[in-house]
């Protein structure tokens, strides 16, 4: 334990926000109304940087990672899906600046780069860091021997969780090699490499994709003694580097033919993109071929020329969910100009199915571009457009259908800035966009530029500069807001790179804000806050890989203690959930990790793990880890305490070996434990495997009177997609006594988050399910019977047509109406936070308030309920200089005005 002088508290930098509410006709004398809101956000500050090639990649939880360079150095950037800067990393092995990032399905990150020993010889660097620290896990190199320069052109990592490389070289005579490497995920150990001689360094350098099976598919241009440019296809086996198949391709009029990028479609066939020259005066033409996966037999081939061009660039194809090819590039008639390009060409038979040219969308010729496809088909491509006032970052959604375009998006960041240049382009799951650039803000001064827009209409949900313009002040989800006996709220987030934690009383005046550092190194970030029985607030977060608590006292601010957590075996707690008991004691449960042992020598990456601290000073009390049979990763999201202070925890854990047509996967079950809490001793434990035997994520917990136990999350069904699953356990024993399973009426993705019981026991359950649009998603609300598991009934509350309605949070009243607290699409370029109220005997919507800005985003991530029975909304909202704040909104009910007194 470490005991710190608090620092004087910083009150936070606040700016006016109006806010509309809009409330359904429903029931108007309990209509619910806004009685105060409040936004803080941290103290800005203006650093400058240099930017150089930046990638990004977006996680299925979507988190969005960007790689590049700040001050000539990597920089590694982890953004949440509010658009907060979670984690960032700098330096690191690299002495260049790398340029390729890929992530595994746990989440970990992989970077790839150049690094030199001495100014002549260079080598390739690959670097694996945890996803949710940021975190390096191990680095590995590989030089090719003879050859002292080369570069990474591609990095992708296979369903084994293991990376492949691909990269070009030259001898200082000149000699170069395409050079392919398999590294193992785990420990960063070299599986093989396979070079090809006579390789030409033709831009864009090889290309690399991996099938199912994990085998390499490798496209490379060749050239021998000045003999005209060709190119070669190959696949390499997954665990020997050996060649499986290669093929080599010389046009007809045997002139330069060069390969321009590689995709593997769902059946694992090849799809290739490449110039070919017919005549040797004549304009290239785009050439398209599709390869058999299994013995590299051509399928067919097909050509796109305008003749109208002589610049043709082809940047980017992607591959829809029906195995079409969608290629992306420019063409124009000279090189000054270069309008946009795209082509769509029908997978089983090449046949081209439009091709459309966006004059109006131009740039010089060569634009950095990316493209990505969407759910449904439809195309992505960002990259820069020629404006009056200078290059622009553009990104812009083409029809799969029609190859009409749908919408364009080019943010404005700063005042000053005067040129963007696009470079990455990522699809989160819930169909929004990830879109990374380079911007000159002024002077020269570069930075990156970081957005994410919303698909149906392309407005921007939340826009990133970094390093940042302004240091926003965010929150961390629906545990970093907590309600006291008296009406107090209580808020923790992260803000210029410290633990912000603030105190707003039942009338909305700010009572205290107190920021803390736990590391003057280290990025600080608070994720949850809890009271304790004397109104005492304590917030838990990390920094540096360490886990910090930090307690307040109720009526000043000044911290009491701090506390920290760190094990050479177990690393430290990643905070998912925290709770306190009637001691008063802190609780915290989550995962760790054990970054003292060599990575290939661990049976699995995490352990579910709990630690207690006593309440009066923070000295550590005991702590728990759990590691599942299949030693896989175990995960904590959910805590509960009962009377006796025993711990109820759940979370998700690596399940046993699946065999699946021959394929091997390794799913999560849920894992839900009771803890002796005086000894934190394991009295049971329980896991769920869902009817797939495939990935079962348990999400939050609850209690009921006679302490029973219920958890709730997502299971994979038997159909499409996720389920929500809620089961009941009995509380001294652990056996089941009943579950129930939710599947949507578009039988997609339906992903429970929350939980609440009423004063009968009956379960509520609220989360997010696939609406009626590809790529939409509607709030899902669910009630079941305490006794028997029955569904009662469900609300689905659906926004506009193929817009997004999410929940993350659900609370029950004293006369068991039920709330959910989330956010709403309402219209293009308009995302509300969205709060229902509904009646909890019928299901059927009582009312709702939706507060927006006439631009922008509000999004509440926390709903609970004040002993007067108000409620307190907490989330991400805007100031009126479009930076996310902590928002915190009081609503009455039975109130028929709205004060605008809140966000001052």
């Amino acid at each position: 334990m470490t005991l710190k002088r608090a620092r004087r508290p910083l009150l936070a930098i606040v700016g006016s926000l109006l806010l509309l509410a809009t409330l359904s006709p429903a029931a108007h004398a309990e209509l619910p109304s806004m009685a105060w809101s409040r936004l803080i956000h941290g103290a800005p500050f203006m650093p400058r940087a240099y930017l150089g090639f930046g990638a990004t990649v977006v996680d299925k939880l979507g988190h969005t990672y960007v790689v590049g360079c700040a001050n000539d150095r990597m920089l590694i950037v982890r953004y949440g899906i509010d658009g907060r800067v979670e984690w960032q990393v700098e330096g690191g092995p690299f002495t260049g600046c790398p340029g390729r990032i890929a992530i595994d399905a746990a989440g970990d990150v992989f970077v790839a780069g150049s690094s030199r020993s001495n100014p002549d010889d260079q080598f390739f660097q690959l670097a694996k860091y945890d996803g949710d620290s940021g975190v390096q896990l191990w680095a590995s190199t590989h030089a090719e021997p003879g050859h002292v320069h080369g570069d990474p052109t591609a990095l992708v990592v296979d369903r084994f969780g293991d990376p492949t490389l691909a990269a070009a070289t030259w001898a200082t005579n000149g000699a170069a090699k395409a050079v392919t490497v398999r590294f193992s995920g785990k420990d960063g150990r070299r599986i093989w490499a396979h070079a090809a001689e006579g390789s030409a360094l033709a831009w864009p350098g090889p290309r690399l994709a991996v099938d199912s099976g994990g085998n390499a598919l490798v496209a490379r241009n060749v050239q021998f003694t000045n003999a005209p440019l060709d190119f070669v296809t190959a696949k390499l086996d997954r665990r020997t580097g050996a060649v499986i198949w290669e093929t080599r391709y010389d046009g007809a009029a045997s002139l330069d033919d060069e390969v321009l990028d590689l995709a593997v479609d769902p059946q694992d066939h090849a799809l290739i993109a490449a110039y070919e020259k017919a005549a040797p005066h004549n304009n290239k033409v785009f050439l398209f071929r599709k390869l058999d996966g299994g013995s590299g037999a051509l399928q067919w081939s097909s050509t796109y020329d305008d003749s109208a061009g002589a610049i043709k660039d082809l940047h980017d194809i992607v591959v829809d969910e029906r195995g079409d090819l969608l290629a992306s590039g420019g063409v124009g008639p000279s090189s000054s100009r270069n309008p946009w390009l795209a082509i769509k060409f029908r997978g089983r038979d090449g046949a081209q199915q439009w091709a459309a040219r966006f004059d109006q969308l131009s740039s010089v010729a060569r634009p950095w571009q990316a493209a990505a496809v969407l759910p449904g088909g439809d195309l992505l491509i960002t990259g820069t457009v020629d404006q009056a006032e200078g290059d622009r970052l553009l990104t812009a959604r083409i029809g799969g259908q029609d190859g009409l375009l749908r919408w364009t998006s080019s943010p404005t960041h700063a005042p000053g800035d005067e040129e963007s240049i696009g470079s990455g382009v990522a699809v989160h799951r819930d169909g929004s966009v990830a879109v990374v650039g380079a911007i000159d803000v002024s002077s020269g001064n570069d930075t990156w530029s970081v957005s994410k827009l919303e698909a149906i209409s392309g407005s921007s949900l939340w826009t990133q500069l970094n390093p940042p313009i302004a240091a926003p002040v965010s929150s961390t989800g629906r545990r970093a807001m907590v309600v006291d006996a008296s009406g107090r709220t209580a808020f923790t987030g992260g803000g210029q790179g410290e633990c912000l934690t603030t105190l707003v009383t039942a009338d909305g005046a700010l009572q205290w804000s107190a920021s803390y550092r736990f590391s003057q190194s280290q990025t600080s970030r608070c994720r949850a806050a809890v009271f304790d029985p004397q109104g005492n607030v304590i917030a838990v977060g990390d920094a540096g890989g360490v886990t910090h608590a930090v307690k307040y006292d109720a009526d000043s601010g000044q911290a009491l203690w701090t506390s920290s957590y760190f094990r050479v075996d177990f690393g430290s707690i990643f905070p998912a959930a925290v709770a306190v008991d009637g001691h008063g004691d802190l609780l915290i449960a989550g995962h760790s990790y054990r970054p003292g042992i060599p990575i290939f020598a661990l049976r699995d990456r995490y352990d579910l793990s709990v630690v207690k601290f006593r309440g009066s000073d923070g000295e550590l009390l005991w702590e728990h880890h759990y590691d599942s049979p299949g030693g896989q990763s175990d995960l904590a999201h959910a805590i509960a305490i009962d009377g006796y202070g025993d711990l109820f925890v759940t979370g998700q854990s690596g399940g046993y070996t699946h065999h699946f047509n021959g394929s091997i996967v390794d799913p999560y079950d849920y894992v839900t434990l009771r803890l002796d809490g005086r000894t934190g001793n394991r009295l049971w434990l329980v896991r769920y495997d869902g009817p797939a035997a495939r990935s079962d994520v348990a999400t939050d917990i609850a209690l009921d009177a006679i302490g029973n136990v219920i958890v709730t999350g997502s299971s994979e069904g038997t159909g499409n997609g996720s389920d929500y699953a809620t089961l009941k356990y009995n509380g001294n024993s652990g056996n089941l006594i009943w579950q129930a399973r939710y599947d949507g009426p578009e039988q997609g993705n339906d992903l429970a988050s929350a939980l609440a019981l009423d004063s009968r026991g009956q379960v509520v359950v609220t989360g997010t399910s696939a609406g009626a649009l590809p790529g939409s998603a509607d709030v899902a609300t669910v009630k079941y019977d305490g006794g028997s598991g029955a569904q009662l009934w469900v609300n689905r509350h659906v926004g506009i047509a193929g817009g997004d309605d999410r929940a993350d949070s659900v609370a029950i009243d004293g006369q068991d109406q039920v709330y959910v607290a989330g956010w709403s699409q309402v219209a293009p370029g308009l995302a509300r936070l969205l709060a229902q109220k509904i009646d909890g005997s019928s299901g059927e919507p009582i009312g709702e308030v939706q507060a927006m800005r006439q631009s922008g985003l509000a999004q509440a991530a926390m709903v609970r309920i004040a002993p007067d029975q108000s409620l307190r909304l907490g989330g991400i909202a805007l100031s009126p200089s479009n930076l996310p704040g902590l928002g915190i909104v009081r609503v009455d009910q039975g109130v028929d005005r709205i004060l605008r007194d809140g966000f001052e």
